[in-house]
Parts: C-alpha cells; sequence; structure tokens
C-alpha cells in the first residue's frame, strides 16, 4: 500500500491476490459452508468465487497483452453491484448471468 509500482508489477500483484481470493478465500468458504448444510452461505461464495474468477481471467489478459507490448483495446465493461461479475461487450446483460441481479444493479465500468 502506499507505494507505486510498475504497471507490470501492479498487474503481476493483482493476478496473486485475485487466484489468493479464488482459489483459497472463497473455495474455502464454499467447501466449509457446503460441510455445514449452509446453501445461502454456499451460494454466496460461490457467486463471488465466480465473481473473482473473472477478474482473474481479465488480469491475465492485461498481462499476456503487456508481455507483448499490444495496446489493450478498447472494451465496453459492465459489473453487477450485486457480486461483483465484471463482463465485457456492448451493452449490459438483461440480468447477472451470476447472480440474477436485474439490470439496474449492473453499471459501465468508466476508465479514461
Amino acid at each position: 500500500m502506499n507505494q507505486f509500482k510498475s504497471l507490470g508489477e501492479a498487474i503481476s500483484e493483482s493476478i496473486s491476490n485475485e487466484s489468493g481470493e479464488v482459489n483459497n478465500v472463497y473455495l474455502g468458504g464454499l467447501n466449509l459452508a457446503r460441510q455445514h448444510g449452509c446453501g445461502l452461505a454456499a451460494y454466496a461464495f460461490e457467486d463471488a468465487r465466480s465473481a473473482e474468477a473473472v477478474h482473474l481471467r481479465l488480469f491475465e489478459e492485461a498481462e499476456r497483452l503487456l508481455s507483448e507490448a499490444s495496446d489493450i483495446p478498447e472494451k465496453q465493461y459492465h459489473t453487477c453491484t450485486s457480486c461483483g461479475y465484471t463482463f465485457s461487450g456492448m451493452s449490459a446483460e438483461t440480468v447477472c448471468p451470476v447472480c440474477g441481479a436485474p439490470q439496474d444493479k449492473i453499471v459501465e465500468v468508466r476508465y479514461e
């Protein structure tokens, strides 16, 4: 925190963090919830894990493009404000494909 890093270092660190969330934090919570028969908690952990897996994939794509010295193509991104699922496309989904939140919970991500 409060340190300036190169873009490559920041992306690499983000990949490590997202991977930990996907493969340890949310997977561990999911397995524990299933062991104890807590269906709603398991559902929440699975939704969060799915959303974080998308973030991981986006960082991995950015790392690949950076290593190839390619420009990151401009895409329109949307995020579900209920579960964090992020996707690209020209328009928002009607409902979130992960948690089922309605379209008014899906917002365009703007970066400049």
